[in-house]
């Protein structure tokens, strides 16, 4: 009987029974306020999972050549984030090739061949100790196309302007219309959300989106993953996870 506080998203169905006749009250929205504000030894924990992911993103640059799988790369990948962490570890994200693929934004590794002045997205967020680190790189095999260079530089210029703007106050769905005039400048598209937080799940509220009337507060932890597309040249997406400060934010990874 009485009042009972429910995360209905966890709620396991046998216990519905139980509550028949009781008052339920949904906690979602105190938890995740709470869960949105990161205690010292959260961030860092997300500080390394970030390093892992960084990681991962040395490999990715390192050893992608044309002529081999994406497999075949995310191997690579994957070995070196496995290897800091000195263990397995659950691996979501994306690492996609080619025009079309990249277009697409998203999609797990294939036996696609990857060739010569083909575009790549590597998304990478591993699990450590319980936290997620995520990150997002953007590269082209061979030297890159004009078309490719003029993505890059519009995805690059709303991830830096989101590092050079981002502090307790800011609000999120301010920010995320700022990234998004950036691409649209640039003459670009923009098929993605700007963002989201990040804990001990991979996408956590609030996530950065043009409706969401949230601010910015000190030790929020987040992603900022502009995104620009063409169609005749394929996709980039660059991210990087910031712990917001008292004044501004610091990048978590490298």
């Amino acid at each position: 009987g009485g009042r009972i506080a429910v995360e209905r998203n966890a709620l396991p169905a046998s216990i519905l029974p139980l509550l028949e006749g009781a008052s339920v009250l949904p906690v979602e929205p105190a938890f995740r306020r709470v869960r949105a504000i990161k205690t010292k030894t959260e961030i860092g924990l997300l500080r390394e999972a970030a390093l892992t992911a960084s990681a991962g993103q040395k490999a990715f640059l390192a050893a992608t050549r044309a002529g081999m799988s994406e497999l075949e790369a995310f191997a690579a990948i994957r070995l070196a984030m496995e290897t800091r962490a000195g263990e397995r570890l659950p691996v979501t994200g994306d690492l996609i090739s080619g025009k079309d693929r990249t277009s697409q934004f998203m999609g797990w590794p294939n036996n696609r061949v990857i060739e010569r002045g083909d575009p790549i997205i590597c998304d990478l967020a591993p699990r450590v100790a319980g936290y997620w680190g995520d990150s997002c790189a953007s590269a082209m095999v061979g030297e890159p196309s004009a078309g490719f260079l003029k993505l890059f530089g519009a995805a690059r210029a709303a991830l830096d302007l989101a590092i050079e703007t981002v502090r307790p106050g800011l609000a999120i769905g301010e920010l995320d219309r700022s990234l998004q005039s950036v691409i649209t400048r640039h003459g670009y598209g923009y098929a993605h959300h700007s963002g989201h937080s990040i804990g001990t799940g991979v996408h956590e509220w609030p996530r950065i989106v043009g409706y969401e009337r949230e601010t910015l507060k000190e030790d929020m932890v987040i992603m900022v993953e502009p995104t620009a597309f063409d169609p005749q040249v394929g996709g980039v997406r660059l991210e990087h996870m910031l712990h917001v400060t008292a004044t501004g934010c610091e990048i978590l990874g490298k």
